[in-house]
């Protein structure tokens, strides 16, 4: 069985609350369950929050959706790997995709694409980050047994920076998502869709209200991008930012471990 974890707390620190931030009339987690539903390769979709009062919200949330086949797990705040691994656990989930509640616009076509290269190449972990893809629009996919190793093997219960578990302990067959199959135009890897800051929730509401169809999927922010340049620009700067925080919280676990 495969499953999206989608990881979320209220307690973000540099953008608090900003799950429940509102694209039209849904708060983004629930724009973006609405639209990870389409995925064809996924049978289950499983929101990953704590057990702190503050979280309490998600999960009320998330019932009154009362979607098919979404769930709500509850676990460390901290120890987002063991969060994750009991949720997969829990509701049986063997080859799992994990995304953060952050990226609303993540692609579901390159979620299938990701899930069946995970399969096919025979994989435990597979990265989308850092590609030539906007960040956001894919993330990264693993196997139930590979993150219950990880959770044998890891020696601290700060795990938000899991990725490098499965990158460097030499334990697992590790892969980067192969995107030559996908369509050249989506390949833009200085687009920046997540959302750790407030311009970037600000780039979210033009690339929203300028929309055709219920869900935007890459290619179509893409086309709105290409129509309206001036758009990218809103959170551009925001990259060096993010990879300059990603790089120093990755060299101060591996100086820890």
């Amino acid at each position: 069985m495969n499953g999206i974890l989608i990881t979320v707390r209220m307690s973000s620190s540099r953008l608090p609350n900003k799950a429940l931030f509102k694209l039209g009339d849904d708060t983004i987690l629930e724009y973006q369950i609405k639209s990870l539903q389409r995925c064809k390769t996924i049978d289950k979709i499983i929101v990953c929050t704590s057990t702190q009062v503050y979280d309490d919200v998600i999960v009320e949330t998330i019932n009154k959706l009362k979607l098919p086949n979404v769930f709500v797990f509850r676990g460390c705040i901290k120890d987002k790997l063991n969060r994750m691994y009991q949720a997969a656990k829990l509701y049986n989930i063997k080859n799992i995709f994990y995304t953060g509640a952050d990226n609303p616009f993540v692609d579901v076509s390159l979620i299938d694409e990701m899930m069946n290269q995970l399969v096919s190449r025979k994989l435990d972990f597979i990265d989308g980050e850092r590609l030539d893809v906007p960040i956001g629009s894919i993330v990264q996919a693993f196997t139930f047994e590979s993150i219950e190793k990880c959770c044998q093997i890891k020696n601290t219960d700060d795990t938000e920076m899991h990725t490098i578990y499965f990158k460097d302990s030499g334990l697992f067959k590790y892969g980067l998502f192969d995107t030559t199959n996908i369509d050249s135009k989506l390949k833009i890897s200085d687009l920046r869709l997540t959302m750790d800051y407030e311009e970037d929730y600000q780039m979210f509401l033009e690339i929203y209200k300028r929309k055709k169809n219920d869900f935007l999927d890459l290619d179509e922010i893409i086309d709105i991008i290409n129509k309206n340049p001036e758009i990218k620009q809103i959170n551009y700067f925001r990259n060096i930012d993010w990879n300059n925080k990603q790089k120093e919280t990755e060299k101060m676990i591996i100086k820890q471990n």
